[in-house]
């Protein structure tokens, strides 16, 4: 336990335990809705990319994972925490010359139980009866259950992968389909595979089902066919 700004934190934990692997996560500079916004995010940056140094100059093999859902198209594109998590990765990644590196790209992670993405936590909050207006129910993304992002840094870490890792299912859909499929899972009922087609993403993480891996648990909130 300790604080990721504290270079003797950092140090302390790196000294007693010797890890032949760290695992970086993500960080929120506010515990708040509105964290994205503050300008804490740069101090987190800031220590993140240093403890990458202090990590692989002790010879441990650094993971790092940033959303690949991180684009201009996102309206928070230009917010405080998304440029900080930009600068992250971008002196991250030129890291990997100093040691072993991965830099795992989840999509977009699902987890009803933690009301994500915000769409899920909208539609559960809409009055009793209201229709949520989606501003786009069409559009198709790579939703991934936050169990398989589990799984999938599991496999990652278990075959020695590095580099780039996408985390995601493979396949695309809706945010109709995603809310749909919440219903669904908050009801009981099992899913169709046929109401929901499998639509393939761009970003198929193929490095994973070489190995075999799955989106088992994304799979089956929506019905999608394993292929």
């Amino acid at each position: 336990m300790g604080s990721l700004l504290n270079q003797s934190d950092r140090r302390a934990v790196l000294d007693a335990l010797r890890p032949t692997a760290v695992l970086h996560l993500a960080w929120s500079g506010t515990q708040s809705d509105n964290y994205e916004q503050a300008a804490e995010n740069r101090e987190w940056a800031t220590s993140s990319i240093s403890f990458a140094r202090e990590c692989l100059d002790s010879g441990a093999w650094f993971l790092a994972a940033g959303s690949a859902a991180d684009t201009a198209g996102d309206p928070s594109f230009q917010s405080p925490y998304s440029a900080a998590k930009r600068q992250f990765r971008a002196e991250a990644q030129a890291l990997q010359t100093v040691g072993r590196f991965t830099w795992l790209r989840p999509q977009y992670v699902v987890s009803i139980e933690d009301r994500r993405p915000r769409v899920i936590r909208a539609y559960l909050d809409r009055p009793s009866g209201a229709v949520l207006e989606l501003a786009d129910p069409d559009v198709e993304l790579d939703f991934i259950h936050v169990g398989d992002v589990a799984s999938a840094i599991a496999a990652t870490i278990e075959n020695g992968l590095t580099g780039t890792v996408d985390l995601g299912s493979g396949s695309l859909h809706s945010v109709s389909e995603l809310l749909a499929a919440v219903d669904r899972s908050l009801s009981g009922e099992a899913a169709s595979g046929a109401s929901s087609p499998d639509r393939p993403s761009a970003t198929r993480p193929d490095r994973l089902f070489d190995l075999g891996w799955q989106p088992l648990r994304t799979r089956a909130l929506f019905g999608s066919p394993i292929t």
